[in-house]
Formats: C-alpha cells, structure tokens, sequence
C-alpha cells in the first residue's frame, strides 16, 4: 500500500459520514408488525417514521403517546400516575399460553395512586334526596372497580381485620382476645388503631349489588338536578363499556407476589381510617412484586386484536379522566375561594 499518487490512486474514506450509533430491538419481526398496524389504524405518520430515522420503538413510543394525548390522557397528568407498556416477553409466563407472534400489553400504577374524598358529598346528596348519596357511591365504587384496582373501605377492612389478628396474637396465642384486653394493648403503645365503621357515612354501608340498576335509575332523574355536574360525570363514565375479551385472568396467575398497586384511593374524609390504612400499608407496598392493573395478549398483525388493546386503554384513560374532573369539583367546593392552598394529603399519598 502506497499512499503516492498512483493510477486510480488511494483515496482515504472520510469518516464523518460514517454512524456513530447503531439501534437493536428485540424482537424486531413483532414490533414492526405492530408499527404497520398502527400506521393501518391512523396512528403515527410519516414525519414521525423519518424524525427517528426508522427507529421502530421510538415510532410506536410516540405514535401511541400522541394518540394518548388526543383522547385526553394528558388530564390525568399530576392527579394519578399509569404505565402503558408492549413487550414480547412475560418473565415467568409459560410462552405456551399465548398464540404464537403475541405481544403483551398491560397498564400499570407504580408511581402514585391518586386520592378522591366523598364523604362531604354523599352527604350533600343525601339531603337533597334520601337514597342519591347512596345511589352515587355505589355507582361510583361499582364502576372504579371494574376498571382499576382502589383502596376503599373494603380493602381498608381486610387490611385492619390483618392487623387486628397480629395484635391479637402478640397479646396471647392462647384463646380469645376480649376487646378490653384489645383496647389495654392499643393504649400501653399509644397506637391510633382505625375505626372504619365510625367513619363510614349510613349511606354507603351495607351495599349489595342487585341496588345497582336502581342506583344508576335514581342518578339519572336527577342529572337536571342542583348535583348535575357530578351525576353528569358520573353517568359517562358508568357508560363506558370494556371490549368483550376471550382472555383468561387465571392464564397470569402466580406470576407476581400480589394483586395490583391501587390505581385509586377512595376516601369518605380527609385523614379517615381509609387513608390511615393506606398509609400504613403503603410503607411495604413494594417489598413483593406486584401484578398489573391490567394485561392482556394481542395479535400484532390483526388490526381488529391491537384495535380491541387500544379501545380497552382508551376506555381506562375515558373513566379516569371523569374521577379526576369529579376530584377537581369537589376539593374547588371545599377549598375558599381565592385560597391557592392545594391538598397535601393527595402528595403524600402520590409520593407514597
């Protein structure tokens, strides 16, 4: 090699032109078939494919978080935090269960749950009508429920009925534990034991779910009502129907230590024994590995199967952005009027 000037000669490549950074993705064959169908969808655009260069993830990331800002998702932002993830693996999950060429999708809530008291307003509505506080909360509750995991008076008893028995047997592994001898206990450490039933107002106890057609009945004579605002927000988001799926809840099962993170706490007041419970609970929330709020398996080539994945997100995001309008609505009620005071309980309970 000679680097004279010779016929043709040597030239020297530049190597400004050459990358300096290269991109894998795992699982490549999957994720841009998933990119084609959304593209097919309307999601996504050219502009986006060339801003990142053929990136696939990149183009997926921000095709599904525009499409997420455009149904309102952005509402949600400071009120309660959720994942949305895709991936092609399972850690721990038998591969046999899923069709071959599945992807997964799941919605979680690792970050923050978000808080609505109801208390003051149940009892609001109560007084305008015997029976609406309870027909309010139980519709409320009902429809939360089918869609997220929350921390409500429910969850709160399981976990004080838990603490109740560890006390118990701390006092005498023997036999029964009187409630004076329970009471002494408390006292000796200066433990501010919860009293759920004290704090539940008479209207939300003892629901039964057959009230629920009559509940929704009672909600919508009164949507022109001086409560029309939070019937209104109520009623859309009880409309909002799941996407029929053929999959199993039981196929995932064993695959985390315990059930979902709350996506909601559901209080009736500020610093009631619900947000006491959740308080203490949450200190070792995280000590185990904990199932999503939602997950399920698609087809990423059949536009009706990642149709039917987006739908169910966008049902998620659709009655989430009504809790945090009915959130917003009943705190501006309490707070004075030119107070710029904003709740700390609900950064507490973020942050915990």
């Amino acid at each position: 090699m000679t680097m004279t000037r010779q016929t043709p000669g040597l030239v020297l490549p530049f190597v400004n032109t050459v990358p300096t950074s290269f991109t894998y993705t795992k699982g490549e064959d999957k994720t841009l078939t998933l990119a084609r169908t959304l593209v097919d969808l309307g999601l996504g655009s050219p502009e986006l494919w060339k801003r990142f260069n053929g990136n696939i993830s990149r183009f997926i990331q921000d095709s599904i978080s525009a499409w997420l800002s455009d149904i309102g998702a952005d509402e949600m932002n400071n009120e309660v935090d959720v994942d949305l993830a895709v991936f092609d693996q399972l850690e721990g999950y038998c591969d046999s269960n899923a069709p071959e060429g599945s992807l997964y999708a799941l919605l979680d809530t690792p970050d923050g749950c978000g808080f609505i008291s109801v208390g003051d307003e149940l009892d609001l509505l109560e007084k305008e009508h015997v029976g609406l506080g309870r027909a309010f909360y139980l519709v409320l509750l009902g429809t939360m429920n089918q869609w997220m995991d929350v921390y409500d008076a429910e969850r709160t008893r399981y976990y004080l009925d838990n603490w109740k028995e560890s006390i118990e047997q701390d006092i005498d592994m023997s036999g029964e534990i009187t409630e004076e001898a329970f009471q002494q206990y408390l006292k000796e450490r200066d433990i501010d034991f919860p009293d759920l039933d004290s704090a539940i107002p008479e209207c939300a106890k003892n629901l039964m779910r057959k009230e629920y057609r009559s509940s929704r009945a009672l909600l919508r004579k009164h949507r022109s009502g001086r409560y029309a605002e939070w019937i209104e927000l109520l009623l859309t988001m009880d409309a909002v129907k799941q996407p029929k799926s053929s999959q199993d809840p039981r196929d995932f099962e064993g695959n985390w230590d315990d059930g979902p993170l709350p996506t909601w706490v559901l209080a009736f007041r500020l610093h009631d024994p619900i947000t006491q419970a959740f308080d203490e609970e949450a200190a070792g929330m995280n000590e185990c590995s904990h199932a999503p709020t939602w997950i399920a398996t698609f087809n990423p080539a059949d536009k009706q199967d990642v149709k039917r994945i987006l739908d169910r997100v966008e049902g998620f995001v659709q009655v989430n952005r009504q809790i945090v309008k009915l959130r917003k609505m009943f705190e501006a009620r309490r707070e004075p009027v030119g107070n710029p005071r904003k709740s700390q309980l609900h950064r507490q309970l973020r942050a915990a």
